[in-house]
């Protein structure tokens, strides 16, 4: 490192340049291995030293304190190492994850080996997590034996196509399942403090779930008058308050499923009958909405 420090020798010629350039890379990686070696080992410190101090807790002394669990001793290392990198809560947590994935896991000892070398970049350090996500112990060590020798040599691309290849290669139908069922449980919707007295609302859902909010956000956007001349998007922005907090109008309206006085009832498919075909069900009409007040455009100015 120090060598690296030193200007280049300007008679140096162009392959020697390029030796120094590689050796850079190499130092990065490794540095950034490094830090996120020591963010994973001090989070899981403050956790181990919570499990102890509560361990040791004398009942006769009182109730534990209400922050006084290993969650919150957790949050409270992560924090204030978000404070010392300036990062976001999102950011912090990517990187803490991704920590612990690495250097806590111990299936993961080959790739934490490599890295620690500075062969590995954060990109790809990040395809190979993604890559084992939902496997086995047997697989996750099948994974790292196909595609760790060509890693280092390999672009992140490249990189991400040979474990693609492995993952279709296992024929295993319940990893996509786990995979899936993986993600759902970190679902969350957070805030996150802007400045100017502004927010960021964040929600990680299933896509089934996130379409259809987007759906009736944009139900409401398309009720303001062509006059407006906002974009969709400062739309969704300033009807999101009224949908979430209220019931929207149009829920009056009978729904396309179901019959209406301008729709007659028709028959529609029921549960299946002992034969095996879905048994006839008959929706009668629904009554006739009271017609609503004539009120001003529900649409507000941004």
């Amino acid at each position: 490192m120090a060598a690296l420090e030193q200007p280049p020798d300007p008679g140096a010629g162009g392959a020697g340049r390029v030796e120094r350039i590689g050796a850079f890379e190499r130092i990065i990686n490794r540095l950034q291995v490094l830090q996120e070696a020591e963010i994973a080992a001090f989070v899981t410190g403050a956790e181990a030293a919570m499990a102890a101090r509560l361990a040791d807790h004398d009942p006769r002394s009182g109730p534990p304190g209400v922050f006084d669990t290993v969650g919150h001793a957790g949050r409270a290392a992560a924090a204030e190492i978000q404070l010392m990198l300036h990062l976001t809560g999102a950011g912090m947590l990517t990187r803490l994850e991704r920590a612990r994935l690495l250097h806590d896991d111990p299936q993961m000892v080959p790739t934490a080996t490599l890295a620690r070398t500075g062969q590995l970049t954060v990109p790809k350090i990040r395809k190979i997590l993604d890559g084992t996500s939902g496997l086995t112990p047997e697989q996750v060590s099948g994974l790292q034996r196909a595609v760790l020798p060509q890693a280092p040599t390999q672009t992140t691309a490249q990189l991400g196509a040979a474990i693609q290849r492995f993952l279709v290669g296992l024929e295993d139908r319940e990893v996509p399942v786990r995979r899936r069922g993986r993600a759902a449980r970190t679902r969350a919707v957070v805030v996150q403090a802007e400045p100017d007295g502004m927010a960021t609302l964040r929600a990680f859902l299933p896509a089934a779930a996130a379409t259809g909010i987007l759906a009736v956000v944009d139900e409401h956007a398309r009720q303001c008058p062509r006059s407006d001349v906002r974009t969709m998007d400062q739309r969704r922005a300033t009807r999101s308050p009224t949908w979430s907090c209220t019931a929207p109008a149009w829920r009056a309206r009978a729904p396309w499923w179901r019959p209406s006085p301008a729709r007659p009832a028709t028959v529609m498919p029921g549960p299946p009958a002992p034969t095996g075909r879905p048994s006839p069900v008959w929706l009668p009409p629904l009554p006739a909405a009271a017609p609503s007040p004539a009120t001003r455009s529900r649409c507000g100015s941004t």
